[in-house]
């Protein structure tokens, strides 16, 4: 019961500083998720670093929130500065900074640190432009996405707790079952209709879009069992009373979220 209270407490207060600060604007927002990002490439540093390898962890961190640093000025027009101008920089530093280490496996080391970039802090980079749109700020794509992901892992989850059998990923996730893929598919479309009855617009994009959190959902989730596996631990970190790591909470939107973008850029809708 305790375990239960604390599980229950520590995802009432996640939902409710996610949902708050994005809905206030995109100031909040861009706090919100700088720190998000953060604490993500600290995790996967941690975990990088118990499967033999020492990546660049303070760099790694520093260069995940200028990347999101800048995918906000961008996208809020503050700056008019091209990706490679920032990116070409960033990696190389790492290869400056790997010359004077003296560790072994250098590439390991540069590729695990850069890796970091592109699994965590791109993705929620690109959530600014999901947010920041040509009509000024708007919070119903990212709320969106975040009820498909949501709606998709807890129909997953009850669908598979009750009639799952036949497995979908033994070898990375053993609970994972096509009966819960299944669960997953049909409570995301009731989320999609209903914020389709909330938020507006045509019933098809929304379901496009829960499309997208069910497929790549599930993949992202993979992705970090898989790395979980890897190194050894059942959780990513222990930030959250009950649900461990930020991580974990967020592993299905490291693909949702650009896959998202994509799919909204295709429906013309940012």
């Amino acid at each position: 019961m305790n375990t239960f209270v604390k599980r229950t407490l520590s995802a009432a207060v996640f939902v409710a500083v996610m949902l708050g600060a994005i809905a206030l604007g995109s100031w909040p927002f861009a706090i919100l998720f700088v720190a998000i990002t953060a604490v993500c490439l600290h995790e996967y540093y941690h975990m990088a670093s118990l499967m033999q390898s020492q990546p660049h962890s303070v760099w790694g961190i520093a260069g995940g929130a200028f990347l999101f640093a800048w995918a906000f000025a961008q996208s809020t027009s503050l700056i008019e500065l091209p990706l490679a101008y920032i990116a070409v920089p960033l990696v190389a530093v790492v290869f400056i900074v790997e010359l004077f280490r003296a560790k072994a496996q250098p590439l390991h080391n540069i590729a695990t640190t850069i890796t970091g970039w592109l699994y965590i802090a791109a993705p929620f980079a690109m959530l600014n432009f999901v947010v920041n749109t040509q009509n000024g700020y708007t919070h119903k794509y990212l709320m969106a996405m975040l009820f498909l992901v949501w709606g998709n892992d807890t129909g997953a989850y009850l669908l598979g707790m009750a009639i799952g059998r036949h497995k979908m990923f033994p070898r990375i996730s053993p609970k994972k079952s096509w009966e819960g893929f299944a669960g997953g598919i049909i409570a995301t479309t009731i989320v999609a209709t209903t914020i389709w009855k909330i938020f507006g617009g045509t019933l098809q994009h929304w379901l496009a879009l829960g499309a997208v959190a069910c497929v790549f959902g599930v993949l992202g989730d993979l992705i970090e069992s898989m790395l979980k596996r890897a190194a050894g631990v059942k959780d990513s970190g222990n930030i959250m009373p009950g649900h461990g790591g930020l991580l974990d909470r967020f592993d299905a939107l490291l693909l949702v979220a650009p896959m998202g973008f994509i799919c909204l850029k295709l429906l013309s809708l940012i």
